[in-house]
């Protein structure tokens, strides 16, 4: 007697066992090769002649039931930030700190924590490794290495202490990353922590301190009136104003514009209005 069971190699259909040369027809309980199965190998059922797969995952949770929830995570994440009065924006592009992060974490019970700061030299350069863990219902999900070095611009001239503080607070930015960036991107927000983008210049915008732009989200109410002004100047109606501003920024008022696009607009109403 033979067994019911099959692994399918293309052209041809063993026995798991890969013992019998002939194709089995009997039972499994009745397979003498019953001891030697690997449970790892996906298992092909023989019915009426027919391999019928047996699945290798199911899906847990139903993925409209996942998206719904993520919407709803997504749209009262944006809410929040919305509100905060300066955000970290990078050519063109928003990215949330590591409180963010945390605020995310907390719609699925998720959390983050450092578990070490390591004084480290690379190359001659000192500076800290740290390492974080997300954990939800008391179990390690997920997990990240970060650094943060002497090397780098913002960080030169900063006692050791700090260094090892920002290099945990990237490593536990990032393991929440490594579990919620989804639903991040779904907000509309980079997936980045804005403590990695630590030293990037962002066309211009000045630094407070950490190496990350902070930036109001749009123009500075004095850059819009100086729009306006030079606008007036050039003899630029209100009519072009609003047409090119909608046509080129998709915005209708100055006031909204993107600080990355001030100097653009402005170059734009030096030329004057459109004979």
């Amino acid at each position: 007697m033979g067994c019911s069971w099959w692994r399918d190699f293309g052209a041809y259909t063993w026995c798991l066992a890969q013992t019998c040369e002939t194709p089995c027809v009997g039972e499994l309980d009745a397979c003498k090769h019953k001891e030697h199965y690997i449970e790892d190998i996906k298992e092909v059922k023989m019915d009426n002649k027919e391999l019928i797969e047996k699945p290798v995952t199911d899906i847990v949770y139903r993925p409209a039931e996942v998206i719904k929830s993520a919407t709803e995570a997504a749209k009262k994440l944006k809410e929040i930030i919305a509100s905060k009065p300066k955000k970290v924006m990078i050519n063109g592009e928003q990215y949330l700190e590591y409180e963010d992060w945390q605020t995310v974490g907390r719609f699925y019970g998720v959390t983050a924590k450092a578990t070490d700061a390591n004084l480290i030299e690379l190359d001659g350069v000192k500076g800290f490794k740290a390492q974080a863990v997300s954990i939800k219902d008391g179990v390690e999900i997920s997990g990240a290495t970060a650094y943060c070095m002497q090397d780098e611009e913002n960080w030169k001239t900063k006692p050791l202490f700090q260094l090892a503080s920002m290099a945990q607070t990237r490593a536990c930015a990032k393991a929440l990353r490594n579990v919620l960036a989804w639903v991040v991107v779904l907000a509309g927000f980079k997936a980045t922590p804005a403590e990695e983008m630590d030293g990037v210049k962002p066309n211009g915008h000045k630094s407070y301190g950490n190496g990350v732009s902070k930036v109001y989200a749009n123009i500075s109410e004095k850059q819009a009136k100086r729009f306006y002004a030079i606008c007036n100047g050039s003899k630029i109606g209100y009519a072009e104003i609003k047409d090119y501003l909608v046509g080129n920024f998709g915005v209708e008022k100055a006031g909204d514009l993107k600080p990355e696009f001030y100097d653009d607009a402005c170059h734009w109403a030096k030329q004057g209005a459109v004979e």
